[in-house]
């Protein structure tokens, strides 16, 4: 079997960070730069190969703010995303599993732990990020240098804060790779 079938998420883990660091280049260069909405928000179709279309109109953003709001909004799409992209990965190449991990075991469990958890906001709670941890997981993580303490998180909603900042999806990504779970 291909190697990017039978693992998609493990060779799909670099374009979802290229999405994210997309998005938040993005929302700075929409904040810091005129992006002109009239020149921007075009009515605009797309056509597939098989036949499909799909039409956007002009005229969908009606203030500058909402190209703010909605490039902002892509870059929580974009975290959720990649961070479940990144526990996907770390599964398919592990071979660890959230039913049989144990986050205060070791390092490597530790880290698994920490992406499942994170995974968990975004895929039960796209719009509104929730922590959703069973108590296994409702322990503090050592990330790098930063402590990041979920023992009280549980149906608290996600806040980056909590990992230390958005960079922290980022190191996570890195140690996992030092740490041989990718």
């Amino acid at each position: 079997m291909n190697q990017q079938i039978a693992r998609p998420h493990f060779h799909g883990l670099n374009t979802a960070f290229l999405q994210l660091s997309f998005a938040m280049k993005l929302w700075h260069y929409v904040l810091e730069h005129s992006l002109h909405r009239e020149t921007f928000d075009i009515s605009l179709t797309i056509e597939e190969e098989n036949g499909s279309r799909y039409v956007m109109n002009d005229g969908e953003f009606t203030t500058d703010d909402d190209l703010v709001h909605a490039a902002g909004n892509n870059i929580g799409i974009c975290f959720g995303i990649a961070a479940i992209t990144l526990w996907e990965a770390i599964r398919e190449h592990s071979g660890l599993e959230s039913k049989s991990l144990n986050p205060s075991a070791s390092d490597r469990e530790m880290l698994a732990g920490l992406a499942f958890a994170v995974r968990c906001c975004f895929a039960h709670g796209t719009v509104m990020p929730k922590w959703r941890l069973a108590p296994k997981y409702q322990i503090e993580y050592r990330l790098g240098g930063r402590d990041i303490d979920l023992r009280h998180a549980d149906g608290t909603p996600f806040d980056y804060a909590q990992l230390g900042g958005v960079d922290s999806l980022r190191m996570m990504w890195q140690q996992a790779q030092t740490l041989s779970l990718l």
